[in-house]
């Protein structure tokens, strides 16, 4: 025994710095794109520092000039994706998908295409989109699915559009500054995919500056929240149902008219309006009850 121990703290060692060591080669590391142009996603030397990223890396991309694209986009998830120019980005095989584990960055003014091979992006419950600019899945073809199940905050004259689909899933948030809010169909408004799925347990802000109308695609019977956070008016319109949820005025006006169904028929009720700042108009519909609280 005495005589093994030399050994035992030598192989003891070896252990704790291959593990050391293999924590240094899976550690998160940002990777930039090194081209003005286009290329391979899988070439370590068009990212700097040289290095094709991994699960879990940050990656910047940058404006790429002219329809050059990158290519060969594997399924990944990353902790943040930067998107700071203009850029084509292509799936290695079909369906492919980047999540987003943390914040995903589309720049004011910038538009990116999710061209070929049906690429996706998933938002992931803990993740937050900041979309800016444009993003279209796909205009040639089918496209690609893009599904937020964290936060989607998108600005007045951003929006999400393409032949692809938008999916806001169950408890995701969606942060709308149109003045347009969200569509059914159509170009205007935010979401403007050729297919989009609208959870009616999910949570809505109007946090424009200037003017907004809910948009039609609010879900018809509600289960979520709505938040209203925009100092001049938000218009519901179209006629909307609370079975559940909660209705949060922040700041300014929420026009809801006649068109408002708050309530259920039992005195426990799950319906609340919180109301911080601002102010609703109209009269809420039916006799069910409801709950309000001021703050």
């Amino acid at each position: 025994f005495r005589n093994n121990g030399i050994l035992g703290i030598a192989l003891l060692l070896v252990s704790v710095l291959g593990f050391f060591q293999t924590e240094a080669q899976t550690g998160q590391a940002t990777r930039i794109w090194a081209l003005t142009t286009g290329g391979s996603w899988a070439t370590a030397s068009n990212w700097s520092p040289s290095g094709v990223p991994q699960a879990g890396d940050n990656v910047v991309i940058n404006g790429i000039t002219g329809t050059a694209s990158i290519k060969d986009i594997p399924t990944i998830s990353l902790t943040n994706l930067t998107l700071l120019g203009n850029c084509t980005l292509d799936a290695a095989t079909k369906g492919n998908t980047i999540t987003v584990n943390g914040t995903m960055t589309v720049s004011s003014g910038i538009t990116v295409l999710a061209d070929k091979f049906e690429l996706g992006f998933i938002i992931a419950a803990a993740g937050i989109a900041n979309i800016d600019g444009t993003l279209n899945m796909t205009t040639n073809g089918p496209g690609g699915i893009f599904t937020n199940n964290g936060r989607v905050n998108l600005g007045s004259s951003a929006f999400i559009g393409g032949n692809g689909s938008f999916v806001l899933g169950n408890n995701a948030t969606l942060a709308i500054a149109s003045a347009a809010g969200i569509m059914a169909t159509g170009t205007t408004g935010n979401i403007r995919t050729s297919t989009r799925t609208f959870n009616a347990n999910a949570n809505y802000i109007y946090n424009g500056t200037v003017a907004q109308s809910t948009g039609d695609a609010l879900p018809a019977t509600f289960s979520g929240s709505l938040t209203i956070d925009n100092p001049t008016t938000v218009t519901l319109s179209a006629a909307r149902t609370f079975s559940s949820g909660t209705l949060n005025l922040l700041r300014g006006q929420f026009v809801a008219g006649s068109l408002l169904t708050l309530g259920n028929s039992v005195s426990s009720a799950n319906v609340s309006i919180n109301r911080r700042g601002g102010s609703m108009s109209g009269t809420p519909q039916s006799s069910n009850w409801y709950n309000i609280v001021y703050n």
